[in-house]
C-alpha cells in the first residue's frame, strides 16, 4: 500500500524488506507460546480396530490431543484396562502397552483412560481374536495388483 503522494514500494526496495524485519521481530516468547499444546481434548487408541491371532501380541498406544489436534506429550495421564473380553496387557498405565490375545477367539474391547486434572477422556479400540487369519490367495487369473488399464483388456 502507498501513502497518498508516495510512491509504490517494490520487493527489491530496502524499505519494503524493512517492513518484513518489524514483522519478524515480535516477541520470541509469543511465538513460542503457540507451539505448547493446550488443556486435554481427545483421546485416540491407534490402531482403533484390529484383527489378531489368538495367543497373539501386539502394541498399542494413546494418543492424546488438545482442541487444535496438537499432540500432548506431557502432564496427562493414561490408564488402560480391558473392558471386554479377556487378554493381558503388559502394562496398567503409560502411553504404550502390549497386548497378549486371549487363547480363544472373540472379541476385546481396550480402553484408555487419559485424565488431565479435572478433564478425563475415554478411547477404545476393537480387538478381533480369531483361530487363523484368511490370507489373501491369488492365481494365474487374478486381476490382483493389476490397473485399471491391465483390466480392461
Amino acid at each position: 500500500m502507498t501513502a497518498e503522494g508516495s510512491e509504490p514500494i517494490s520487493a527489491g526496495d530496502s524499505r519494503a524488506q524493512d517492513d518484513q524485519a518489524v514483522d519478524l521481530d515480535e516477541p520470541a516468547g509469543e511465538r513460542e507460546f503457540f507451539n505448547y499444546p493446550g488443556p486435554l481434548f481427545s483421546a485416540l487408541i491407534s490402531p482403533s480396530s484390529v484383527v489378531m491371532k489368538v495367543n497373539a501380541e501386539r502394541g498399542f498406544r494413546c494418543v492424546l490431543r488438545d482442541k487444535s489436534r496438537r499432540t500432548i506429550e506431557q502432564g496427562a495421564e493414561i490408564r488402560w484396562t480391558t473392558r471386554e473380553g479377556l487378554g493381558r496387557l503388559s502394562a496398567q498405565s503409560g502411553e504404550i502397552v502390549r497386548f497378549t490375545a486371549p487363547q480363544e477367539p472373540g472379541l476385546c474391547i481396550l480402553e484408555a483412560v487419559a485424565s488431565q486434572g479435572n478433564t478425563v477422556i475415554r478411547a477404545e479400540a476393537t480387538i478381533t481374536v480369531s483361530e487363523s487369519l484368511m490370507e489373501r490367495e491369488t492365481g494365474p487369473g487374478d486381476k490382483v495388483g493389476k490397473g485399471l488399464e491391465e483390466n480392461l483388456r
